[in-house]
């Protein structure tokens, strides 16, 4: 019982913590810089919901880490999805993968007392 609502809220926070963390990160950036080019590079991602927070801003102009190769003279090389989806889903699977390590590891100890 308290296992499996310990477990399952260590799934959840975690993403919850790096979400907002991402938005602050975003919010405090300057033009030269942008703490959130790691995590485009990362993720294959841009911006925290996509290429267009970058596009809305005074400069408008997108950081190279948003493109493929860090091309961005081709449309196609932008990265299109924001890294509050992407970043979050990957670490949404790492943390479900931790979790049924976790519970698989459990049940064997339960299984061997």
């Amino acid at each position: 019982g308290s296992y499996l609502e310990y477990f399952k809220v260590m799934r959840e926070q975690p993403t919850d913590r790096f979400e907002e963390r991402m938005r602050e990160l975003f919010e405090r950036k300057t033009h030269s810089d942008d703490k959130m080019q790691p995590v485009h590079s990362l993720f294959g991602c841009c911006g925290i919901e996509g290429p267009q927070d970058y596009l809305q801003e005074e400069h408008g102009a997108l950081p190279s880490s948003c493109c493929y190769a860090f091309d961005c003279s081709k449309p196609s090389h932008v990265y299109e999805e924001g890294c509050s989806t992407k970043a979050v889903a990957t670490l949404r699977m790492q943390a479900e993968l931790n979790y049924y390590s976790c519970m698989a590891i459990i049940a064997l100890e339960v299984r061997h007392m």
